[in-house]
């Protein structure tokens, strides 16, 4: 049996991180991988699955790529020491499989294992059954990279060696997975994602209920750029508030609600789009609801621009903002009603907003100006980011412009007053030049 020591791994790890690792064929093959996991969903701090693996070079790369866990499934035997690495053979996998306790993994990652048979050894299900297999294993909105023999032109097999994939064989091997990238190497390393476009699943299912509540040491410790949650709190000095904060990003970087909950005891609704990001506000275990969706009146599902905190709706992309766009990883992230969102939790009558959606606020504004007008929602305190920012200066002329739309639209809702604009750098409030513009409801 082999063994793989948590020593071994995190020496890969380093050897990675330094360009040096060169893995089973060579440093650039590996840094071909590298670059693969860098655009395929689910691998920042998901659970991995990865196909074949005798030498953990492969379970390096995803740790090194932000893996929160790592499963191998390999035909022989492997003990892993690492805490972060777990090893099964086939007939572990089928049978957690049908006991349902195998779980839904984030992503899959396999090199030059599926063009042999089976898993890359010797007994089980050929290549595309294997891929088919994983592809019922990933959640809606994972990923699956391949590194594999690739020649676009010519697909064949060499006996005792391998199958080579092109254009015949290679929309087989992927069917029901959705190209996502294409990137470099001998064998050529592809990222497939895993979307159900009709998304045919129901609000519960994207909407998770609030963890129970636990104390934290420093509960003084605030996290918004430009004092959002305090300016809240001074125009509404209250324990218990509900708020809403959408553009959650991870739940904790730039939080404007966050000091809230845990220093006044607030609850609320955090909304973000990206999967990956979900996860992460998921590990903190908040005491709020979340939803991983978009909110729209009009729209089932929009395609969503996947790059961290400045991850954004593709349609409202500009220049500007594509300047400081670090990939272009875009995927469909499913849409609901925001009122439909508020009467599964209970609420309609919200003490804090806080928008930051990266350019499309407006939008979001738009799809419940109704409701704002009815009554059916209610929101007593809005702090919305205006700035529009190229990666390193603030564009002016279209700060301004935002903001106007955003005073020419609370002066249609009515019941608004301006109370203040918040800035994270100078302390400069100025039209235009502050981050943040508060309304409060009289």
């Amino acid at each position: 049996m082999a063994v793989w020591t948590e020593q071994l791994i995190e020496d890969y790890i380093s050897l990675a991180k330094d360009n040096k690792l060169k893995g089973t064929y060579g440093i650039s093959e590996t840094n071909a991988l590298r670059d693969g996991l860098k655009h395929a969903p689910g691998i920042t701090n998901g659970r991995v699955l990865v196909i074949g693996s005798e030498i953990p070079w492969v379970e390096a790369c995803a740790l090194e790529a932000g893996a929160r866990e790592v499963i191998t499934l390999e035909y022989g035997k492997v003990l892993s020491k690492h805490p972060k690495i777990k090893t099964m053979i086939p007939d572990q996998f089928r049978k957690s499989y049908l006991n349902k306790t195998l779980g839904r993994f984030d992503a899959i990652v396999t090199f030059s294992s599926i063009e042999h048979s089976g898993l890359g050894r010797y007994g089980d299900g050929v290549d595309i059954i294997a891929i088919a297999r994983v592809w019922c294993v990933t959640r809606e909105g994972g990923s699956l990279t391949i590194g594999d023999q690739y020649n676009y032109e010519r697909d064949h097999i060499k006996f005792n060696a391998g199958t080579w994939y092109g254009k015949i064989r290679y929309p087989y091997l992927a069917t029901n997975w959705k190209q996502h990238y294409r990137g470099h190497g001998q064998q050529r390393v592809h990222v497939f994602t895993k979307i159900n476009v009709n998304f045919t699943r129901t609000l519960g299912y994207y909407l998770t209920i609030p963890h129970p509540y636990f104390p934290v040491n420093n509960t003084n410790k605030h996290y918004s750029q430009a004092n959002q949650d305090e300016t809240v709190y001074k125009i509404s000095p209250k324990k218990n508030g509900f708020f809403v904060e959408m553009g959650a990003y991870d739940g904790q970087t730039f939080s404007n609600t966050l000091w809230l909950e845990r220093k006044h005891n607030w609850t609320g609704l955090l909304i973000e789009a990206d999967p990956d990001l979900c996860r992460q506000i998921d590990a903190l275990k908040r005491h709020v609801w979340r939803l991983c969706a978009c909110i729209s009146d009009k729209l089932r599902k929009t395609e969503f621009i996947q790059s961290g905190a400045d991850g954004t709706m593709a349609s409202e992309l500009d220049n500007d903002h594509m300047q400081i766009i670090k990939t272009k990883r875009t995927i469909s992230v499913p849409c609901f009603d925001m009122a439909e969102v508020l009467d599964q939790i209970g609420v309609q009558h919200i003490d804090y907003f806080s928008l930051d959606v990266e350019g499309s606020e407006m939008i979001i504004l738009e799809s419940i100006r109704n409701k704002l007008i009815s009554g059916k929602i209610v929101v007593n305190i809005w702090s919305i980011e205006y700035r529009t920012w190229d990666g390193k200066k603030n564009i002016v002329n279209k700060s301004l412009q935002k903001l106007q739309n955003l005073r020419i639209f609370f002066q249609n809702i009515g019941g608004y007053v301006e109370h203040s604009q918040l800035d994270n750098e100078h302390g400069d409030n100025r039209d235009g030049m502050a981050l943040d513009v508060v309304f409060v409801r009289i």
